[in-house]
C-alpha cells in the first residue's frame, strides 16, 4: 500500500515538473519573441525616420511638386508648440526625433498610414525659402463655400491628392475614415453630421477666414452631439499675406504651429537680406558710368534691405503689422529692380 503511494506521489511530481518546464519554455520563448519584434520594430522605425528625414530634404527643393509615401503602419509626431516646432518623430518608438529646426514644415500633428507633400516656395520678393506641406489622405478639408468666394478660390488652389471636399453646409458632410477633420468657411458652421461629432473635440476643427483682413480664427468642437460647434472652442489667430501662406494655415495644426514656422521663414528671410545687401554693395562699387544715374535705386534698396532685416530679426509674433510691413518693404525692393533691368544695369536680384 504505501509502495502504491509512493507510485503516485513521484507520477503527480512528474506532471508538475513537466507543466513547471513547458512554462519556462513558454515564458522564454515569449521573452525571445518579445525582444526579437522590439528589436525588428526598433529597426524598422529607424530606418523609416532616416529615409522621412530624407525624403522631406529632397522634396522641400521641388517646387509644385507632389508626392506620397506610405508609413506602413507607423504614425508620425510633428511638433506643433508656438515655440517649439524643430522635431518630428516616429509615434511609441522611442527614438530621438529628426530636426527640422530650420525647415518650416506645415502640417497636423500626427500623420497616418501615408504622407502628401507639396513644396511652395515664399517670395519677398524674392524666393527666400521654402516651405513644405504635409498631410494625410485620412485628414479631411471641406470646404463650406455658400457666400464666400475666397473658400472657394482656396480650395481650388490646393494640390491635387488632398483629402477635399466642397459643401453648401458643414452638415452634409459625412465622415468616413478619417481621423481628422476641419471645416474651412467664412461662416460659422451650424451643425455637424453625428459621424464628425464623435471625433475627440481637438481633431474637429474650424477655420473662419476674413479676407478683408487676411486674418483666420480657429475654433474647435465642443461635445458630442450635431450642435457641437454652437459652444465652440476659440484656440488661436493666425495671419496671412498671400494664397502661400493660407495655406501654410489650412495645413498647420493650429494657429500657433502656423506662427512657429513662419518664425522660420521670417529668420531666413533676415539673413538672406544681409547676404543680398553685402552683394549689392560690391554691384553699386563696380557700378559703370552708363548706370551711375541709377546709384540712387541701389542706395535705396540697400536701405530697403535693412529695414527687412530689422523687421524679420528675432520675430515674436507674426500678426498683420509684420506681413505688411514686409510686403510693403518687398514691393520697394521689386520696383527697384524693375528699374534697374529695365535701364540695362546689373539686377538686384
Amino acid at each position: 500500500m504505501k509502495k502504491h503511494k509512493k507510485g503516485a506521489v513521484a507520477i503527480q511530481f512528474s506532471w508538475i515538473f513537466v507543466i513547471l518546464i513547458g512554462t519556462v519554455i513558454i515564458i522564454t520563448t515569449f521573452s525571445v519573441y518579445s525582444a526579437i519584434k522590439r528589436s525588428i520594430d526598433g529597426k524598422f522605425s529607424y530606418t523609416a525616420s532616416n529615409y522621412i528625414a530624407e525624403t522631406l530634404s529632397n522634396v522641400k527643393k521641388n517646387e509644385k511638386y507632389e508626392y506620397s509615401f506610405a508609413l506602413h503602419g507607423l504614425s508620425i509626431e510633428v511638433d506643433s508648440d508656438e515655440d517649439f516646432c524643430n522635431y518630428f518623430s516616429v509615434k511609441d518608438s522611442g527614438l530621438e526625433g529628426k530636426s527640422i529646426e530650420h525647415m518650416p514644415l506645415f502640417s497636423p500633428n500626427i500623420l497616418k498610414e501615408s504622407v502628401l507633400t507639396y513644396a511652395e516656395s515664399i517670395e519677398f520678393p524674392f524666393k527666400s525659402n521654402y516651405v513644405l506641406y504635409l498631410t494625410s489622405p485620412r485628414v479631411a478639408y471641406v470646404f463650406v463655400t455658400s457666400g464666400g468666394d475666397s473658400v472657394d478660390m482656396l480650395a481650388n488652389n490646393l494640390p491635387t491628392d488632398i483629402n477635399s471636399e466642397k459643401k453648401d453646409d458643414s452638415e452634409f458632410f459625412v465622415n468616413y475614415h478619417n481621423y481628422k477633420v476641419r471645416f474651412v468657411s467664412e461662416h460659422d458652421p451650424e451643425k455637424i453630421d453625428m459621424t464628425v461629432s464623435r471625433l475627440p473635440d481637438r481633431d474637429v476643427t474650424f477655420m473662419k477666414v476674413y479676407p478683408a483682413e487676411k486674418k483666420v480664427e480657429f475654433y474647435q468642437k465642443n461635445g458630442y452631439d450635431e450642435d457641437a460647434f454652437s459652444d465652440k472652442k476659440m484656440t488661436g489667430i493666425a495671419y496671412y499675406n498671400n494664397d502661400v501662406t493660407l495655406i501654410a494655415i489650412l495645413y498647420s495644426e493650429s494657429a500657433q504651429s502656423y506662427s512657429c514656422n513662419m518664425k522660420k521663414v521670417m529668420d531666413r528671410l533676415s539673413i538672406q537680406s544681409v547676404v543680398l545687401a553685402r552683394r549689392l554693395q560690391l554691384v553699386t562699387v563696380g557700378l559703370s558710368l552708363y548706370c551711375q544715374d541709377k546709384l540712387s535705386v541701389y542706395e535705396d534698396t540697400l536701405l530697403q534691405l535693412d529695414n527687412l532685416k530689422t523687421a524679420t530679426e528675432n520675430v515674436l509674433q507674426i500678426d498683420s503689422a509684420l506681413l505688411s510691413s514686409v510686403d510693403s518693404i518687398s514691393q520697394s525692393i521689386k520696383n527697384n529692380n524693375k528699374l534697374v533691368i529695365e535701364a540695362g544695369c546689373p539686377e538686384i536680384y
